[in-house]
């Protein structure tokens, strides 16, 4: 049997063995053709084999071999969802996940509902899109009511939080954008905060900061219920009302190592259908105490590894604008848009939103700061100052089909 320690530098942040056998996941990625060579090796050493050792799995190894895995289940009649985590109509980028999402493992850790709840789901379904379907699965096997709604436009929400009371609703979920804008569109028409929700879930993106004051001013009662993952490894941690605010607790079956600070994840639960075999997730992290008083490390979320952008033939990071720019005491929130990415005519624009003190030459000021604290991007600019501007906005771009607020958009201009 092959077998696998987990490094005693990184502990994992689970209870249990350090010593998991991954004979069965070695196995498969030998069987699929485009990833063979690099396994097949391990499997014939026949002695322990350290995580170390391995290669690292990456989004584009995964595209590759997709159509292996879709045919290996069609042949073993298993069941399966097929999600998208993003990519375009002619090259997505595809995920297989069991038919019960794991959710029947996940509850036995993470419980957010009872069977007295009532749970408004505002995640945008279809469109291969994962959330909506999870949150209704959880939901059904907490035994809890689901109103498998959708998402809200801003005119929409005081007529539907009406709704929403008159049918028990007690919870809520959706992206941390979307409670945001939930509870701005309340305060915005006048309409009483929305305090029969007395539990937030949520996923898919930071709980930042302007969300977390939103919430503490007009739901100062709801508790929050967190989980971290990606449409390919699924939830890899949970959170809840006592934990620190983006610190997860790993599920059992989930193995997390920090590679350069970076998250690499091993999936050993036997239904998984992707073979995750320390898997690059594409964000940092770091092992911390949590909030919450549990005796083994929580994994916080840092941020995305893999926003650089090349822009005018300089590297820079959507991380390092925006934490200029939120430096600053009069800007509140700050993303950065990258326009006709490529061409002769690129833009670079720093969006921000205001603080109510905010200086009328902010975006002078502020524009002399980020250009001299980024360096880089003051020699990028210097030949055309036109391409970096600094725009006030009242709310930042949001995915339309997720629904998360993006530190970077890259788009064509209108």
């Amino acid at each position: 049997m092959t077998a696998l320690e987990a490094p005693s530098d990184r502990p994992s942040p689970d209870p249990g063995s350090h010593t998991i056998d991954i004979a069965p996941l070695l196995r498969r990625l030998a069987g699929l053709p485009s990833v063979a060579d690099r396994y097949l090796p391990f499997l014939a050493t026949g002695r322990s084999v350290t995580l170390s050792e391995l290669p690292l799995l990456s989004k584009s190894d995964l595209e590759l071999v997709f159509p292996e895995l879709l045919q290996q289940i069609r042949q073993n009649d298993t069941s399966a969802y097929l999600y998208a985590s993003g990519g375009t109509t002619s090259a997505p980028k595809l995920s297989l996940i069991p038919a019960d999402m794991f959710v029947p493992d996940i509850l036995t850790q993470w419980r957010p509902l009872s069977s007295n709840d009532v749970i408004a789901n505002i995640y945008s379904p279809g469109r291969l899109w994962s959330s909506h379907n999870f949150f209704n699965a959880v939901a059904a096997e907490s035994g809890a009511i689901c109103l498998a709604f959708g998402s809200l436009d801003d005119k929409e929400v005081p007529q539907w939080l009406e709704f929403f009371e008159q049918r028990g609703v007690t919870a809520l979920d959706g992206t941390a954008s979307q409670i945001a804008q939930l509870l701005e569109a309340c305060a915005r028409s006048g309409h009483r905060p929305p305090q029969f929700i007395n539990k937030l879930l949520w996923t898919g993106e930071a709980f930042d900061e302007h969300t977390d004051r939103l919430v503490r001013e007009l739901l100062p009662e709801a508790d929050r219920y967190g989980v971290y993952g990606s449409t390919e490894t699924w939830v890899v941690g949970h959170s809840g009302p006592s934990c620190s605010t983006n610190v997860f607790h790993t599920l059992p079956y989930q193995r997390v190592e920090l590679v350069g600070g970076e998250i690499v994840i091993t999936n050993i639960h036997p239904q998984a259908i992707n073979p995750l075999l320390r898997y690059r997730i594409g964000d940092r992290g770091e092992h911390v105490d949590c909030g919450c008083g549990a005796t083994t490390p929580g994994l916080r979320v840092l941020g995305r590894a893999d926003t650089q952008i090349k822009f005018r033939s300089v590297l820079l990071t959507a991380e390092e604008l925006v934490a200029t720019a939120e430096a600053d005491p009069a800007v509140r929130r700050a993303q950065v848009i990258l326009l006709d990415h490529g061409a002769a005519e690129e833009r670079l624009i720093v969006s921000v939103i205001a603080a109510t003190n905010a200086p009328e030459d902010l975006t002078d000021t502020l524009r002399a700061q980020i250009l001299s604290e980024v360096y880089r991007l003051a020699s990028a600019t210097a030949s055309d100052p036109a391409s970096f501007t600094i725009e006030i906005v009242s709310r930042l771009e949001l995915n339309p089909r997720t629904h998360k607020t993006p530190i970077l958009v890259s788009r064509p201009s209108k």
